[in-house]
């Protein structure tokens, strides 16, 4: 697992292709799908940071997982927006063997391969340890934040065409391992947790029961635990993309080849017009002047 933010199996010049277009729908209803996206991700991020605000805890406001991958969510569905409207990039001469990547197409793809199973591994955290035991339901945003959030990422990679891999699967990996470092941090610091809790004063309250150093043995534990989850949930995605790529039909893929390939030669056609009309025209000028 590295670092990666290849677009494999697709060339460097597909790049559109692979972040513009979907195997189930038109390239502009796949914009407008990214925009809606967008557009629910960021407004339930407002929502969620002004009632913290209101409560008097902005500052304390990146203390849960939910919410560090509620920001990764958003900010990876912003830079596949601004991805999904770069098809018109897509060369209509021939193939660039070496042609570099856009620095926010591989940002994108960083961005992807972290938020999708990171959602997937909040739904795990909360529901299997956090909430276990728990008779009362969380509020809406709770529920956004810990299990529609994870629908709607899901629904978002079965639909595009951006790669995921166990190549990619270091960025996940690097994720969980900054969230572990900054869960020391807050113990080191005695930053305390809004509301206090039981077994601690209010500066030393941990983030979480599971991850409190402490309990150094305990912390330490759940941080491997946390990290072998990772490593199997970028599998399990890296599978699932898998999957959607023998699934998907590339009928559309054919027809934009085709559009771009009639289109190519019909550009040649007009060329080679104003190319004959040019040397017709300084033709007669020569047989004008000659005749004179």
């Amino acid at each position: 697992m590295d670092l990666s933010c290849s677009l494999a199996p697709w060339d460097n010049w597909e790049w559109p292709r692979a972040v513009a277009t979907s195997p189930c729908m038109q390239p502009k209803s796949y914009f407008y799908f990214r925009m809606l996206w967008t557009l629910i991700f960021l407004g339930h991020f407002c929502a969620d940071l002004l009632l913290t605000a209101y409560d008097g805890e902005v500052q304390l406001y990146l203390l849960s997982l939910s919410r560090w991958a509620l920001v990764v969510q958003v900010a990876d569905n912003m830079l596949q927006l601004s991805s999904a409207s770069g098809l018109d990039a897509l060369p209509t001469n021939d193939p660039k063997e070496f042609e570099e990547v856009p620095d926010a197409v591989s940002s994108s793809v960083a961005l992807f391969a972290t938020s999708q199973p990171l959602s997937f591994l909040v739904v795990v955290w909360y529901w299997g340890f956090e909430h276990w035991g728990h008779q009362e339901m969380p509020s809406y945003l709770g529920f956004f934040l810990h299990f529609i959030s994870w629908i709607l990422q899901l629904i978002s990679l079965m639909v595009c065409r951006i790669p995921l891999s166990c190549s990619h699967g270091g960025w996940l990996l690097a994720f969980v391992t900054s969230f572990i470092v900054w869960s020391y941090v807050h113990y080191t610091l005695r930053i305390g947790m809004p509301g206090g809790c039981r077994s601690y004063t209010q500066p030393e309250c941990p983030m979480y029961s599971a991850l409190d150093w402490h309990k150094p043995q305990v912390a330490a534990t759940t941080a491997f635990c946390a990290l072998a989850a990772a490593a199997l949930a970028v599998f399990l995605y890296a599978l699932l993309a898998k999957l959607r790529g023998l699934s998907s039909a590339q009928w559309d893929l054919l027809e934009m080849d085709n559009n771009r390939r009639i289109e190519r030669e019909a550009q040649q056609a007009r060329e080679l017009e104003a190319l004959k009309a040019a040397l017709e025209e300084e033709q007669q000028g020569y047989c004008f002047c000659r005749c004179r």
